[in-house]
């Protein structure tokens, strides 16, 4: 169903950010608090989980040449992810 609403511009544009950081409309915004508030607790939802970031010492200084780039990174994270998936069959 389409309707018009009246939003104070200062809402609406909070509004159009949050609907784009989470690739969503604004439509879909304005149903989801409608239907939290309509559901009795608006506070009911939660928050997404945060998940820390491991955090690897190491004992000494790397080599000229051998320092963590990107591409390092990515080649330890999928030797990593290999690792897992044998050991998990």
């Amino acid at each position: 169903m389409r309707t018009t609403l009246n939003l104070d511009d200062t809402l609406y544009r909070r509004a159009k950010i949050k609907a784009a950081e989470t690739g969503r409309t604004v439509s879909d915004l304005v149903a989801e608090g409608l239907n939290l508030l309509l559901a009795g607790n608006p506070r009911q939802t939660k928050a997404p989980r945060r998940v820390p970031l491991p955090l690897i010492v190491g004992g000494r200084p790397a080599r000229p040449g051998k320092g963590m780039t990107p591409e390092r990174t990515a080649e330890i994270l999928s030797a990593q992810e290999t690792s897992w998936a044998r050991s998990s069959v």
